[in-house]
């Protein structure tokens, strides 16, 4: 962990409980004058503990109904294979998340379209003609029992 004092947590707290709050009301629950606590928000920033902020949006409400964990084996494991691979998959507005998975050669994937026969039709031959793609093996979601709202600092 970075050199993090007892009030950068709590700062780390605050926010991401509420981002809109306003510095004052974060600096008089950190204890802190407003400067002082702009100051640290800043470092906290700069140092990229706190990588950016933004809203929680409801995927159902867009239209975005499935949800599918999609895994991907590259036919070649190589730094340039991977390279185009991940160049890819971020040019992929369907695509939410992509981990590596360690030791493994290949990603997860974490994808959304509007219903089965979207994904069937559109994004399944968009995964399935990214560079190196070899075994692609999908899972739908269900539904969410949990979603991360922040980190517990």
């Amino acid at each position: 962990m970075h050199d993090l004092d007892q009030i950068d947590l709590y700062l780390l707290s605050v926010l991401q409980t509420d981002a809109r709050i306003t510095l004052a009301s974060i600096a008089e629950r950190v204890g802190l004058s407003l400067s002082a606590c702009q100051r640290r928000i800043r470092r906290l920033e700069s140092e990229n503990v706190i990588e950016g902020y933004g809203a929680w949006v409801n995927p159902a409400r867009l239209g975005l109904e499935v949800v599918a964990f999609v895994r991907i084996e590259l036919e070649k494991q190589g730094t340039t294979e991977r390279a185009a691979f991940e160049a890819a998959v971020l040019a992929l507005p369907l695509v939410l998340e992509c981990h590596l998975l360690a030791g493994h050669g290949a990603y997860l994937l974490r994808v959304a379209s509007n219903d089965l026969a979207e994904f069937e039709a559109t994004v399944a031959p968009q995964l399935a003609a990214l560079p190196y793609a070899g075994r692609i093996t999908a899972e739908f979601s269900g539904g969410v029992v949990k979603r991360w709202k922040g980190w517990e600092v």
